[in-house]
């Protein structure tokens, strides 16, 4: 392990430094992670540095903090990257360890906040990639109060296998494989045929 702490003034000479190619870019900053909500405080004073240079800002999340927490931060983030993983809780307990309850509960919370969001949908073939997932997903999403601006579908693939070969250890998939593209298309238009802005990838 490796690494060092920066303070608030310190990141943010780094992400002044980019601000041009934001401009040409018309981006922001992604707060992403492994979970940048797990530090609220932390994240609460970059949120507002960058709005204070009027840097556009983005959190990318797997939603599985206190409400408050969303409460506190909502005000200072112009978007949300939310991950959905499963819609069954005992199926997402299964595979992450932890029950998607209050996942999909700050979901509706961000969806009647006004903030824009997206929906990130890893697909993992014989995960989440089944009819009956699917259809449960594109059901909970049309029962919000707003609709996602974009569903993003992003099918799993083994690119860190090549990593784990330098570092000379085994690469452990445990029976995960990428969708197929007719299965991929498939669960596509299942989103796309219930009015859900969907894209692969995003």
């Amino acid at each position: 392990m490796s690494g060092r702490d920066y303070t608030t003034k310190e990141v943010m000479k780094t992400i002044i430094r980019e601000t041009n190619i934001m401009d040409s870019s018309g981006g922001g900053v992604t707060f992403s992670g492994g979970e940048p909500m797990m530090y609220p405080a932390a994240l609460k004073e970059l949120l507002i540095a960058c709005g204070a240079e009027g840097i556009h800002r983005a959190i990318d999340t797997a939603g599985y903090v206190k409400q408050s927490i969303f409460e506190e931060i909502t005000p200072f983030t112009e978007l949300y990257l939310y991950d959905l993983k499963h819609i069954d809780s005992k199926i997402h307990k299964a595979y992450t360890g932890v029950p998607n309850e209050p996942i999909l509960e700050n979901l509706k919370w961000v969806a009647s906040s006004g903030t824009e969001y997206y929906v990130r949908i890893p697909l993992v073939k014989g995960v989440n990639t089944g009819d009956e997932n699917i259809k449960a997903t594109v059901e909970f999403l049309l029962s919000l109060k707003r609709k996602p601006a974009i569903v993003g579908l992003l099918p799993y693939h083994n690119i860190a296998s090549a990593k784990y070969d330098k570092l000379g250890r085994l690469y452990d998939a445990d029976g995960m494989s990428e969708p197929g593209k007719k299965e991929l298309a498939h669960i596509l238009e299942m989103f796309k045929s219930n009015g859900l802005n969907t894209l692969i990838g995003g």
